[in-house]
């Protein structure tokens, strides 16, 4: 998925609700955890003023229509609250816009068997597979894999690289 499409869908859901979009949406290369954020300041009598919508290149390159829009719409909730009520929290006033929009409140949304966000060092249970940590960055763990166990089964862990 391109930016221009992700940006044409929050100016489709701005519309829809006569809430215009005035703030720039883009990728962030530096994103490494979050999938999106809407960035913000506090004006001087302390109201919050939206700067910016800015999504994961991760996210944006993988995801599929129907994970975008649902990321989509949780950041316009976002967007939304801010704009209307002053409030850049997971509020109950958020949780509102989140049921107008028809999305999760969850902020990672449903747990998907496909990764959005790549780690460059996966660690498994070489017995049952299942993930046991995630690292972006090189660590005693990763320099150290053969003298390492799980606590699941006990078994020997299995160290991926992605490059």
């Amino acid at each position: 998925m391109k930016i221009e499409e992700v940006r044409k869908m929050c100016e489709d859901l701005g519309d829809a609700y006569s809430i215009p979009v005035y703030i720039p949406i883009d990728v962030n290369p530096r994103m490494k955890r979050a999938q999106a954020h809407v960035r913000y300041t506090r004006g001087l009598g302390g109201e919050i003023l939206p700067l910016c919508i800015e999504f994961n290149k991760q996210v944006v390159e993988n995801a599929t229509k129907e994970e975008m829009l649902e990321l989509v719409k949780h950041e316009m909730a976002h967007y939304f609250a801010m704009v209307e009520a002053n409030d850049p929290r997971h509020s109950a006033y958020w949780k509102q816009w989140c049921r107008r929009l028809g999305c999760s409140t969850k902020a990672r949304g449903e747990k998907d068997e496909r990764q959005l966000v790549t780690f460059k060092y996966m660690f498994y249970c070489s017995n049952c597979g299942k993930v046991l940590a995630r690292r972006h960055r090189e660590t005693k763990w990763s320099r150290n894999v053969e003298r390492l166990t799980s606590q699941c089964c006990n078994a020997k862990v299995r160290l991926v690289v992605h490059e």
